[in-house]
């Protein structure tokens, strides 16, 4: 599966990437992902859409951005309109044979793209940076602890996420997936958003 035996023993995107975990161990405990599923009793109604491992863990030679992350997740929060994004590393145990183990997968960081952002980033703007859309900014905790996000797209067509320290490159058909989320959230996520916000009426 692998072209070597270890393939997050050595990996070159930058000081994080490579040494969250010692090869071959668990997810630090409590440091699982706090994934959101598709189901009700959750705070917020979340589609998940893409779970995109990144294809450089596959390479012996990949050419890792700095603190280029292993594993990304794209989700659309039906009560906000956004698509949330979130960058996790792995180990050999994330994967055993066709399965994604979540919980053995360590969640970095995660933030939130509005429509505005992801307009841009269909229409191909170079450089998006991603606004926190707040209604009533009060300078709460949660408020302060937002991550940054923003892509810039490379002179080779493919597209960098950067959340908070942690980036994730898209390149061929998972760059076309990522487009795809943004393009589903500006067409049929604006309608889920609205069915779901005249519900609460």
């Amino acid at each position: 599966m692998f072209d070597t035996e270890d393939p997050f023993a050595n990996i070159g995107g930058g000081s994080d990437a490579g040494t969250m975990f010692q090869a071959g161990g668990a997810a630090p405990k409590g440091n699982a992902p706090a994934f959101q599923t598709n189901k009700t009793e959750n705070k917020y109604s979340i589609l998940n859409m893409f779970w995109l491992i990144n294809p450089k863990i596959y390479e012996k030679d990949a050419a890792w951005v700095p603190n280029e992350t292993h594993f990304v997740a794209l989700s659309f929060n039906i009560n906000f309109g956004n698509l949330r994004v979130e960058v996790c590393n792995m180990t050999n145990e994330s994967i055993k044979d066709q399965l994604i183990c979540l919980n053995k997968i360590q969640r970095l960081a995660s933030g939130t793209v509005y429509p505005t952002a992801l307009f841009q980033l269909v229409c191909k703007a170079p450089e998006v940076i991603c606004y926190e859309q707040i209604v009533n900014y009060d300078g709460s905790d949660w408020q302060t602890k937002i991550n940054p996000v923003s892509f810039v797209t490379t002179s080779n067509g493919n597209i960098i996420l950067n959340v908070g320290k942690y980036s994730y490159e898209f390149t061929t058909w998972q760059k076309e997936a990522l487009l795809y989320s943004a393009k589903f959230s500006l067409n049929q996520g604006m309608v889920l958003s609205g069915e779901n916000t005249i519900k609460r009426q």
